[in-house]
């Protein structure tokens, strides 16, 4: 007896779609955001190496603040940075390090790249408000020694900028400390919680 040939669709032919597994795009937020905050971090580290750099410059340059200001200054502008805050500005490199760290976690995919960036926001979020607390510290330490000394001529330079240079300071310095922090607040802990929403569709591309 012959055999009834059996009609088989052909691939692509209209009814087949069901028959292939739907397949899932990986999501792009993980690269954009795993690259921000690769960027971020370094950008941090080298603000940071700025900064370390400038708390030793009164100690390194004492000789030429000395003869340009040779009527005195404040002593919180001479003595040098405190071990607080370079115990401080130690634990910020480190911590700006490990964001990089979490930027390429996420960069792989992985979720713990979620648990990462939340602590870090969080004891970045601390160490800001460590750090403004040391700074207020010192400008008040610095505006009583100018208002002792209102002819000295550090005091008339202070009084030339006013508080301009110090409010461009503090709002730089509440944007890189707070600003990053916050997002990632919002966006790991509120939005991202799903672990499939890291690695969905990565199984087909393999």
């Amino acid at each position: 007896m012959s055999q009834m040939p059996t009609n088989t669709p052909a691939p692509g032919a209209p009814g087949t779609d069901a028959l292939e597994p739907e397949f899932h795009e990986p999501p792009s937020w993980p690269k954009v955001v795993g690259i921000i905050s690769t960027a971020w971090g370094v950008l941090n580290v080298g603000c940071l190496g700025c900064g370390v750099v400038g708390m030793f410059m009164p100690v390194l340059f004492a000789d030429q603040i000395a003869q340009q200001f040779n009527d005195g200054m404040p002593p919180a502008m001479t003595r040098g940075p405190s071990v607080a805050l370079i115990a401080l500005m130690v634990v910020s490199v480190l911590m700006a390090v490990f964001l990089i760290a979490a930027g390429v976690v996420l960069l792989m995919r992985r979720y713990a790249a979620r648990m990462m960036h939340m602590v870090w926001a969080g004891v970045t979020v601390l160490l800001t408000f460590g750090s403004i607390a040391m700074q207020m510290g010192q400008q008040q330490e610095t505006r009583e020694w100018i208002r002792q000394n209102p002819n000295t001529k550090f005091a008339q330079q202070q009084a030339q900028f006013g508080g301009m240079g110090e409010m461009i300071g503090w709002g730089i310095g509440l944007v890189m400390g707070l600003g990053y922090p916050a997002f990632c607040f919002v966006f790991f802990g509120a939005m991202k919680k799903n672990r499939e929403e890291y690695s969905r569709g990565l199984d087909q591309l393999v």
